[in-house]
């Protein structure tokens, strides 16, 4: 069971940086849940992208689906740190796609 603070690692290339603007960022775990790595290059033939993986690399800690336009999968807890006054920036970009998106579909 992973449980706590574990630490990841960006890259100025990756997905999420341009959301956190940081090299390292550390989320909030609490899940027994993880990738079957036998199975993962079954997934990457399947769209699926490994954007970021724990600092030692044994665990995937973020997906993404290269085919949707907006599609993250992680193991950490955003929403714990998710109030009215302090949002997540998955969150607030996921609204901005999603109000990007319906628009398109009204016009």
């Amino acid at each position: 069971m992973r449980l706590d603070n574990q630490q990841c690692q960006l890259n100025e290339l990756n997905l999420l940086y341009q959301f956190y603007k940081f090299n390292n960022i550390i989320k909030r775990h609490r899940h027994k849940y993880k990738v079957n790595n036998l199975l993962i290059y079954k997934l990457i033939q399947h769209d699926l992208l490994i954007v970021i993986r724990s600092k030692n690399k044994l665990f995937v800690e973020i997906i993404k689906i290269s085919n949707y336009s907006w599609f993250i999968g992680y193991q950490f807890h955003p929403e714990f740190i998710f109030n009215f006054h302090n949002n997540h920036l998955l969150f607030i970009d996921f609204i901005k796609s999603s109000m990007k998106k319906v628009n398109l579909n009204i016009k």
